[in-house]
Formats: C-alpha cells, structure tokens, sequence
C-alpha cells in the first residue's frame, strides 16, 4: 500500500489531536499557518486543517491552498468543542469536515480508496450528489468473504435504526439479531459480535450493554454513539466496549469497524478491552484487512 503523506496545520498540538495524528503510520508534517505560502507542490496527499475553536480558518485561506495546490483534498478536523455549526462557525466551501473522533477510521478509507484507484470522498467536490458519493463504495469480494455468515447481536434504540444497520450487514451476508430488551437473549444464541446503538453514555445505554456482557463476557463490541468525548472511552472500558463509531457516520465506517474487529479476534485469544474511537488499526494492519 502506497505511503501516504499527511500535511497538518492549525492547533495540530491541542490535545484532541496529537495522540489522533500520531496513530496512524502514514508520516504527518506539522507546519504553523504562517508558514504555510511556501509549502511545496506534489508532496502531500492531504492538507488537514486542526480546528479547535470557532471559525478559526478562513474561506481566504482554503480558496489560497485550492490555487496553489489544487488536487489536494482539504480536511478541516474538528476538535471536540467544535460539533456542530453553532460551536464550528460558518462552514468552509470546497473542504470536508471530519469530527475528531471519526479521523482514523475516515483516514483509513481514504487511503484504503486511494490505493485502489478509487475516487476519494475526500477528492470529491461538496456539491457531488448521493450517487455520486457511493458510485466507487463497490462491496470489496475481499471483505463480503470474511463477513460472511457472521452472526451478530444489535441493540438499536427502535426497529427502524436496526433494520437500518441490518439491512447494509445484508448485504456483506451477515446475519443479525435484535435484541428488543436488556434481557439476555435467549442460552442457544451464538454470535460473533455485538452493536450497540445509542446516543449518549446513559444509565440504558449502560443496561443495555451491561446485560449483554452478563450473557456473553468476551463477545467484542462496538457502541455507536452521539460525539463521543475522550472522558467516554474510559467509561465505556469499564463498561467491556472495543470501538466506538461517532455519529454520523458512512456506511463504510461500520463495515470497516467490523472487519477489523474480526480480524483482531481471530489474530489473537486475549480480549481487547480498551475501547478506541472509530479505529485501532494501522496501516499494515488495513493491509491484512484488504
């Protein structure tokens, strides 16, 4: 897989980020804005913009980077004080916006689409339709092969959010289960995996993933959740969670998270107990994956 070269500017030290940008093994160039005119040409794959308050960048700034250096996507990075618009400020015209939380796991399809040949979402313009979007989000062969005939355990807030998320596991063959009720699903259940769906870490939240590690103590989970907050990891640790998926997020984020999952429990016996934000691999480890 090609190595990728990350450029990042803005408040790259501020805590929401440092230990996000220095997670994944591509190298990432740490450059102050004011030096930021005499950045080469053709040596970065992305420019990511570290936001941690509002309206910290301007559109002066975008549409300069977009004529010096016009087939770079640009990704503003939010800070967690910085969801939603009324804390972010006026949206930036020609970048994408990518939550804190969601960056490695967002970073890891753009690299997984890059090295294929793929159309990014990131390359992709902020006025391309929904079909556009999905257009090149093919289902790899590589990945419907390996989900096949995994059986997994949801807990969804209605039949709506569940049918949702079962109907796009579908489609990867994957069977799934919903389980309507903290009660324990019923002795002869066998699955592979659990999703919980909620949307903070609330005491039914908590009853609902409690009641599932009672029956199951070393079925891995994932917990799908409202802008989770790094105070939330060490919660949802106690709690037995081993990734966390910020909302909104792309039905690839999903599919990615349960495949690597997966691909972790069958590398080793121990239970992963440390919950990580929408990603713990790597990049050899997208290799193995894919």
């Amino acid at each position: 897989m090609k190595t990728l070269h990350v450029l990042a500017t803005g408040d790259y030290w501020h805590e929401d980020f440092t230990g996000e940008l220095s997670r994944i093994e591509s190298p990432v160039t740490m450059i102050p804005i004011s030096r930021m005119d005499s950045v080469p040409q053709n040596e970065y794959d992305v420019i990511v913009l570290a936001q941690s308050r509002r309206d910290q960048f301007s559109q002066q700034l975008v549409d300069d980077l977009r004529s010096r250096l016009p087939n770079v996507p640009i990704v503003v990075l939010l800070g967690s004080w910085c969801e939603g618009q009324n804390r972010s400020g006026e949206p930036l015209s020609g970048v994408n916006n990518v939550l804190w939380s969601q960056w490695k796991n967002r970073f890891e399809q753009f690299a997984v689409q890059l090295s294929s040949g793929l159309s990014t979402d990131w390359h992709q313009p902020l006025t391309a339709t929904t079909a556009d979007r999905v257009r090149d989000l093919k289902l790899d062969p590589v990945i419907v092969e390996k989900l096949a005939g995994t059986k997994i355990l949801i807990s969804a807030l209605d039949r709506t959010s569940f049918e949702s998320t079962c109907d796009l596991l579908n489609h990867y063959q994957c069977g799934c289960h919903w389980q309507e009720s903290p009660d324990h699903p019923s002795d002869d259940e066998v699955f592979d995996l659990a999703i919980v769906q909620g949307n903070t870490v609330s005491d039914s939240f908590e009853s609902r993933v409690t009641a599932i590690r009672q029956q199951f103590d070393s079925l891995p989970m994932v917990a799908i959740l409202n802008g989770p907050r790094a105070q939330d990891v060490e919660r949802l640790a106690v709690l037995g969670i081993t990734e966390i998926i910020a909302k909104p997020f792309s039905q690839l984020d999903l599919v990615f998270s349960v495949s690597r999952i997966l691909n972790l429990v069958h590398e080793s016996t121990a239970t992963i107990r440390r919950p990580t934000i929408a990603n713990p691999s790597v990049a050899t480890q997208i290799q193995k994956e894919l």
